[in-house]
């Protein structure tokens, strides 16, 4: 059924101009949730595969389902899923025969319209919606969201050139991203490796070493010490307020700077953080058991992406999901920020979860750091600064040339299934 028209939404401004009739997602597919399967019967090596949000993104460590099968969540190779918490992303599934856990959902398009032209239209839609959903902590997408999505509905014959001509375009496009972000990781490997080395050895290659009885520290100079963080800085835990707490989102008098896991891509790629994605207001602060930390705090993530890490350049508060170490006078914030980008074996082992990952309080506060004495602090912080600004600066420009690439690859995909671009006929 084409839509009427009607006022112009938000979700389908996208579409102005289109030449062809739209639909609504319900009108020209099948949308089946995911089910609540059970972690108890959860197996890395025996049962159906399962699909969980992470899987959409990596095929690592894959999950099995060793219980009853259901078969509303069965998935077939070529299905179009959903992840419903995040990013919203959309993929066609080419793994084979599997079940979908919660929180996501798939489509299967009717005969009407062609299932990888529709693959290729959902991204756009999505990421609207999720640009204009509000959360505190993860984002949700329901199904009823995805059902009301409009679509544009050309005939079949275009559909399907249009998706031939995006899988050739999109290959090659991605062909090239992929090389540049296998460049990009090879610098995250010496980065880390520089790094490493630094924290752990110092900067005399002569100086004895000694076991730090930590498995992910090593050996380490012999007049350093071991101790645990939380004995070197203060531990300061975040809070999240919920819309029933109005005090906080009254937007003229938000003033306080606020991390949270929206502010994951700041983390990723800058040592210090002074602009937040949201700030709160001084007078929901007052009256909640939030506080804030002071500038120089060293904060990193705790849940979803864990471990990134930067340091505040002003006061602000924290979110649930973001930790903050105060340093004291034996801890220098720059060099545990150093520690802190080296940590991901010992942090990937303490984390806990299937689907939304965490790092518990009582694991945070057993985390260990090497404590050089501060002299020696200051000096591996200022070497390390000094060998990483041309490997941040090729990593930096590799990520400006992946996200214009990226670009690129969603406004041609816009213009050809909205019918900007004129698309050759599908070879008969």
């Amino acid at each position: 059924m084409t839509t009427t028209e009607g006022p112009m939404e938000v979700e389908t401004q996208w579409l102005v101009g289109c030449p062809w009739p739209l639909a609504r997602v319900q009108d020209a597919s099948t949308l089946v949730n995911g089910f609540p399967f059970p972690s108890s019967n959860f197996s890395s090596a025996s049962g159906l595969r399962l699909i969980r949000i992470r899987d959409l993104a990596s095929d690592e460590a894959p999950i099995y389902f060793d219980g009853p099968a259901v078969p509303s969540a069965w998935v077939s190779n070529g299905d179009l899923i959903i992840g419903m918490d995040g990013d919203f992303q959309v993929v066609e599934w080419s793994r084979g025969p599997a079940l979908l856990n919660q929180r996501l959902c798939l489509l299967r398009a009717n005969p009407r319209l062609e299932q990888r032209f529709l693959l290729y239209v959902l991204p756009t839609p999505l990421k609207l919606i999720n640009d204009l959903t509000y959360f505190t902590t993860v984002k949700h997408l329901s199904s009823g969201q995805v059902l009301k999505i409009r679509v544009p509905l050309p005939p079949l014959p275009t559909q399907r050139a249009i998706a031939a001509f995006l899988d050739r375009k999109t290959a090659a496009l991605d062909e090239l991203v992929q090389a540049k972000e296998a460049l990009r990781a090879l610098l995250a490997e010496k980065r880390t490796a520089l790094i490493h080395r630094a924290v752990t050895r110092g900067l005399n290659p002569d100086a004895p070493l000694k076991d730090s009885g930590i498995a992910w520290l090593g050996r380490i100079p012999a007049h350093w010490s071991v101790r645990r963080v939380k004995y070197v800085c203060q531990l300061e835990t975040g809070h999240t307020p919920s819309r029933a707490e109005p005090d906080y989102w009254v937007d003229h008098e938000c003033t306080i700077p606020w991390v949270s896991l929206n502010d994951t891509k700041t983390l990723k790629d800058a040592d210090f953080i002074s602009e937040t994605t949201y700030r709160i207001s001084p007078r929901g602060m007052a009256n909640s058991s939030a506080h804030l930390v002071p500038a120089g705090t060293v904060v990193f993530t705790r849940d979803a992406t864990i471990g990134l890490a930067a340091i505040t350049t002003r006061p602000m508060a924290l979110s649930q999901h973001i930790i903050g170490w105060v340093c004291g006078p034996e801890m220098l914030n720059h060099y545990l920020l150093r520690v802190m980008d080296t940590m991901s074996p010992e942090l990937e082992r303490l984390t806990l979860g299937a689907t939304i990952r965490t790092i518990g309080m009582s694991a945070i506060r057993e985390l260990a750091t090497p404590v050089p004495p501060r002299g020696e602090q200051v000096a591996i912080a200022e070497w390390l600064d000094g060998q990483l600004q041309p490997v941040d600066e090729a990593r930096d420009l590799l990520r400006q040339q992946i996200e214009l690439l990226k670009e690129y690859r969603q406004a041609l995909i816009t213009a050809a299934v909205t019918g900007q671009l004129d698309v050759p006929a599908e070879a008969p």
